[in-house]
């Protein structure tokens, strides 16, 4: 698939068929999650993937976003090492971007995917931390429920194009 076909397919998709994501495909949507742009080239990102079963029902029993963890085939968990950033107002937009670059990757090897919000939510980050527990410098930005949809028109284009939004050279 090329990248405006996943562009245009990719869905949050909350409902997950049984199948299992191999390694290889992981390896894939985190090889194309460092690929993104990173302010001064800190690269603030690390990556827990999260398969077992049991953690990802406690997730999906703490976060109120994130019922559909409990039927994910995993979730990658994208913290920032905040000891490695030497641009604060920048790297929430670095995490972005490498949670966007995951999330296309998935629905490129047709892997359904759906972004729940942590940082900055500090209830959210606490949840998660009494499940999962990170060393100091470390810091939750981003999870990704990901697994094969249950359904596979769930990756149908929506066209959400509107001219109205659009200012050339002052608003």
């Amino acid at each position: 698939m090329d990248i405006f076909e996943a562009i245009k397919k990719r869905r949050s998709i909350r409902k997950f068929s049984n199948k299992e994501i191999s390694k290889q495909e992981i390896d894939v949507m985190l090889r194309m999650a460092m690929q993104a742009p990173t302010a001064r080239g800190e690269k603030p990102w690390h990556f827990i993937v999260i398969s077992d079963k049991v953690v990802l029902k406690e997730l999906s029993y703490a976060l109120s976003n994130g019922r559909m963890l409990a039927e994910a085939a995993l979730c990658i968990i994208l913290v920032t090492d905040k000891a490695s950033v030497t641009s604060p107002d920048l790297y929430p937009q670095d995490m972005a971007a490498s949670t966007q670059n995951l999330m296309l990757a998935a629905t490129a090897l047709n892997i359904g995917s759906v972004w729940l919000g942590t940082f900055p939510n500090k209830e959210r980050m606490a949840k998660v931390e009494s499940i999962i527990s990170l060393p100091d410098n470390f810091e939750y930005f981003s999870m990704v429920a990901l697994g094969y949809p249950k359904d596979e028109s769930d990756f149908k284009f929506i066209d959400k194009y509107d001219p109205s939004r659009i200012h050339y050279d002052r608003f």
